[in-house]
């Protein structure tokens, strides 16, 4: 199974194309709204200059992405159809 080693805090814009469903704004990044760059760049100099936060984010970014491993993925599409 590929494990995730790294964490990678993010920061996106908010779409609709189900960036929440990977971020979770201020636990493994962040979803700035209507594309406002000066929040973008607030948030981005925020996880710059604080490595606490950055290894938190980092954390929960691996946390998440483990939902998303190929056997997780399988368990969900297996209740689907009703295996």
């Amino acid at each position: 199974m590929f494990k995730f080693r790294y964490g990678l805090p993010c920061i996106a814009y908010k779409t609709d194309s189900g960036v929440c469903d990977i971020i979770n704004n201020g636990k493994n990044g962040y979803v700035v709204k209507n594309r406002n760059e000066n929040d973008y760049i607030k948030l981005l100099e925020k996880l710059i200059s604080d490595i606490g936060l950055r290894k938190s984010f980092s954390v929960e970014a691996i946390n998440t992405a483990r939902q998303f491993y190929k056997d997780e993925i399988v368990k969900v599409w297996e209740k689907i159809i009703g295996k």
